[in-house]
């Protein structure tokens, strides 16, 4: 929750200065030896206005891709979120929500399917952080968060009771390695 928390905040200084990522993942989050957690890889990037047309060819890595990118052809800053709420089910369950044997089965997973609950996986995620995921990884982008700012603070929220009590840990769990 950290990481998802730390990447919310480097997104939201990008989306505010009008970069759009496009490909958040894993891959593009460094943790640093002191402790900082850093986006990279801002290949992909480049400056929003309303809709960011990615041209003609998919941009992204399909396991975190958000599903407007794969039938509209246009990002916008709820499209990094989507990807940030991917993340935070992977971070929080040990495995991705689609999965395939091509990269084909799972895009029509993310434009078709509907978000796993984490908690399915991971008891100890709470309903609230749940919530947060759910929020983040609609298909429709009018139904996300707006930008980085609202889902971190939700996700802050989602950390506490309403009654301001420090809600019980959620425990993350180790992905599978398979025969290494």
């Amino acid at each position: 929750l950290d990481i998802a928390s730390a990447v919310l905040q480097g997104l939201g200084v990008a989306h505010r200065e009008g970069i759009l990522h496009r490909d958040v993942k894993p891959e593009n989050v460094i943790l640093v030896n002191d402790g900082r957690i850093k986006i990279g890889d801002f290949g992909l990037a480049r400056p929003v206005n309303n809709a960011t047309d990615t041209g003609k060819s998919l941009m992204g890595t399909v396991a975190y891709i958000a599903p407007e990118l794969l039938t509209r052809t246009q990002a916008d800053n709820r499209s990094d979120l989507y990807s940030v709420g991917i993340m935070l089910y992977e971070m929080l369950t040990g495995t991705q929500p689609f999965v395939g044997d091509t990269p084909m089965q799972i895009a029509v997973q993310h434009a078709q399917q509907p978000m796993p609950y984490a908690a399915e996986l991971n008891p100890t995620v709470s309903r609230a952080i749940d919530d947060v995921i759910q929020w983040a990884t609609q298909k429709n982008p009018e139904d996300r968060p707006r930008d980085a700012r609202v889902m971190l603070d939700a996700l802050r929220h989602a950390l506490t009771r309403p009654d301001g009590e420090t809600a019980a840990p959620t425990r993350v769990i180790e992905p599978a390695l398979a025969n290494i």
